[in-house]
């Protein structure tokens, strides 16, 4: 059983939507949660309006510089090398995912699934 679920966002000069993204996951995320920011260069834009939200909101985030190389499976790769032990939930910076399953998925990894994963590609996904 996992107290916490870990939030890993690969970013690529999203300043204009972490913001949102940050709120969204805020308003739908009930789980206990950290999230884990990562990205690819020091002049990546999304890095001073994190830094600026985090002066304002009370948040478990962490900025980690991707350490394989640009990408977002790289940045994916650093950010499972980031999470010391638990669930893991990987969402784009963007709010191309839909957030309002993400409590029932974590619920579902502490009955004792190995893997959720949700797709707005399958039969009934949005």
């Amino acid at each position: 059983m996992y107290n916490s679920l870990n939030i890993v966002i690969p970013v690529y000069n999203e300043g204009d939507n972490i913001t949102d993204t940050l709120a969204e996951i805020k308003a739908k995320v009930t789980s206990t949660h950290d999230i884990f920011i990562i990205y690819d260069f020091d002049e990546d834009n999304t890095l001073p309006v994190v830094r600026e939200y985090l002066t304002n909101n009370k948040a478990n985030i962490s900025l980690v510089k991707n350490k394989y190389g640009r990408g977002v499976l790289n940045a994916i790769k650093s950010g499972f090398d980031s999470v010391d032990n638990g669930a893991i939930l990987v969402m784009m910076g963007d709010l191309s995912d839909d957030l309002s399953r993400v409590d029932e998925m974590f619920s579902m990894i502490n009955e004792g699934y190995d893997i959720v994963c949700g797709s707005r590609y399958m039969k009934g996904g949005k």
